[in-house]
């Protein structure tokens, strides 16, 4: 599975921006992590998060994104749901 995060920041002078996963398999009880971050400026921004192998099943997953721009100018938020694989 890849997890894809599009951005508009429409920010001239751009920021840092984290995009991260906690995943579990509800039907295995397999579970994991993983996030990438990069630096985002413009209107048109993508981080990707490739080859998280969470195998068939009832997958609940959260979402999660935080933005650090100058000084201790920080933004985040979370969301969560639940997919299933094949």
């Amino acid at each position: 599975m890849e997890l894809k995060l599009h951005t508009d920041s429409r920010s001239q002078t751009g920021y840092d921006q984290k995009f991260a996963v906690t995943w579990a398999n509800i039907t295995t009880g397999r579970n994991g992590q993983a996030d990438t971050s990069a630096f985002v400026k413009g209107s048109d921004n993508t981080l990707s998060i490739p080859g998280t192998v969470t195998k068939a099943g009832r997958i609940a997953l959260v979402l999660s994104v935080t933005n650090h721009g100058t000084g201790e100018n920080y933004t985040y938020g979370d969301c969560s749901v639940e997919y299933t694989v094949p």
